[in-house]
């Protein structure tokens, strides 16, 4: 290998970590010398600009809406007394598309941007067909991929249906939260690579669903805008790509950090925002264990002082009325002012 050299397919570590030239450098395998690196990093800086393009498509810095979460009353009861929200890992959730929405999303826009370019000086467009192809494993099972934790709320106040799937059919607590993500506490402590959190509107996959046309037309639309946004970003970044290794690259990363954002279409009627973090698999202070039906689950904690604030409690349709005063004595206890009601569900 010359002094000058870079990788211009991607490499694989023997635990299938795909490498490339700018985390070799940093780890001092590289052979890249230094006078010519800056012309060499072109490509990360384009693939990094891409990155947070795309993620500013979906975050949003503010929410006017008290936030709902849905829970059991055990649960609800733990949280009030950490005084913390637990933000769940993706892989162990009750919707098993958890996260493997994006590919279609990313490979959508990126099919629709290369037919948008027609023709490109240094690439071959008709190969470039099958960059997305990275794409096609995105869900199996890789030990070395970073997990994304999130919570999840909605914007709805009482929901019967959000009752029956997450409220303990009806038995458990809603928790109302004000979020304010300009407060948020990231997750940066020392050596861990890790990012968020971040507050996300959910986006839904309306794709061959019949109902898209009748009862789901906002977010249809909502999705086919966040599909042009995204063609138009990827259009931009092909016209000065240079090599399908960093197309692949891209594509793949975006994957990546879309997952949190779109869901299946059965669940738009949930009128879904999340919070949600990330960090690597190795990191062992920020995230702990805990056992859910799911099996050994782990969580990202995010404390109530750290942009999110419990302003109400709701407690379901199936509870009594004496739920009301022992709701108000728990904040008590634990230093929280929160109006608390009742669902007005009549519901068992």
């Amino acid at each position: 290998m010359g002094p000058n050299h870079i990788r211009q397919q991607p490499v694989l570590a023997k635990n299938g970590v795909r490498r490339d030239a700018k985390a070799e450098y940093k780890a001092g395998r590289s052979a890249i010398t230094l006078p010519n690196f800056e012309a060499k990093l072109q490509p990360f800086q384009r693939t990094d600009k891409l990155r947070e393009a795309c993620t500013q498509l979906v975050r949003r810095d503010t929410c006017e809406q008290i936030l709902w979460h849905y829970t059991s009353a055990d649960a609800a009861i733990e949280i009030v007394k950490s005084s913390c929200l637990h933000l769940a890992c993706h892989s162990f959730m009750s919707d098993p598309a958890e996260g493997l929405r994006s590919p279609a999303l990313v490979t959508a826009s990126w099919q629709a941007a290369i037919d948008r370019v027609g023709k490109h000086p240094k690439l071959d467009l008709k190969y470039l067909r099958d960059t997305d192809i990275v794409l096609a494993g995105f869900g199996d099972y890789k030990p070395h991929n970073p997990p994304t934790f999130l919570v999840s709320f909605s914007v709805l106040r009482d929901s019967l249906s959000q009752w029956a799937r997450y409220g303990a059919d009806g038995a458990g607590i809603a928790l109302g939260f004000r979020v304010e993500p300009a407060h948020f506490k990231r997750f940066t402590p020392a050596q861990e690579r890790s990012y968020g959190p971040f507050l996300y509107k959910i986006f839904y996959d309306l794709d061959g669903d019949q109902r898209a046309d009748k009862v789901a037309v906002s977010p249809a639309v909502d999705t086919a805008q966040l599909r042009n946004r995204l063609t138009d970003l990827f259009d931009s970044f092909l016209r000065s790509a240079d090599a399908p290794t960093e197309i692949e690259n891209a594509l793949y990363l975006i994957a990546h950090d879309l997952k949190p954002v779109i869901k299946q279409s059965a669940y738009y009627e949930e009128q879904e925002w999340r919070i949600a973090a990330g960090t690597v698999i190795e990191s062992t202070s920020l995230y702990d264990l805990r056992a859910t039906r799911f099996g050994i689950a782990p969580f990202m904690v995010l404390p109530f002082c750290s942009g999110v604030q419990l302003e109400e409690i709701r407690f379901g349709p199936k509870l009594s009325r004496d739920n009301q005063w022992t709701c108000e004595w728990l904040c008590r206890k634990h230093g929280l002012s929160v109006n608390v009601s009742q669902s007005a569900f009549a519901y068992r």
